[in-house]
């Protein structure tokens, strides 16, 4: 499983390194995605969980830092749900420039690994949803 979540890493890597426009930012950009990705699957797991009756206590974590529903969302999501994967994405990918390792050590897909990661992460979502409105519709 670690050598998949390497070649995504790898396969993005290179995947955005070939777009011009984006060679001085690649590692906020490859952050941001892969991440958010995490975050995305990580909030599935919550949510499926719940529907199972199986709950964490104090999580996801609410927080009210401000008046601004909007920003304290926002904050919410963030400490809940991206700091991990942020956290486990520079220890495992570019403390101690990694990533230059990796990128000798896995072959690049031109992008193809990534995309099914990402995709699948989004389509993820719309397929639980899906058979929750099914489940729902034909149990009541």
């Amino acid at each position: 499983m670690r050598n998949l979540y390497y070649e995504i890493w790898v396969d993005a890597i290179s995947k955005i390194l070939t777009v011009r426009s984006s060679r001085g930012m690649w590692k906020f950009y490859c952050m941001t995605y892969i991440s958010m990705g995490m975050a995305l699957n990580l909030g599935l797991i919550h949510i499926a969980l719940r529907d199972l009756g199986i709950s964490i206590p104090f999580y996801p974590f609410d927080l009210s830092f401000t008046s601004v529903d909007r920003i304290d969302g926002f904050l919410s999501f963030f400490f809940s749900y991206l700091l991990i994967p942020i956290l486990i994405n520079y220890v495992f990918i570019f403390r101690k420039q990694r990533y230059k390792q990796l990128l000798e050590k896995y072959p690049s897909r031109n992008g193809r690994y990534f995309a099914v990661y990402f995709i699948g992460t989004l389509l993820s979502f719309f397929v639980y949803f899906a058979i929750a409105f099914v489940v729902l519709k034909f149990h009541s």
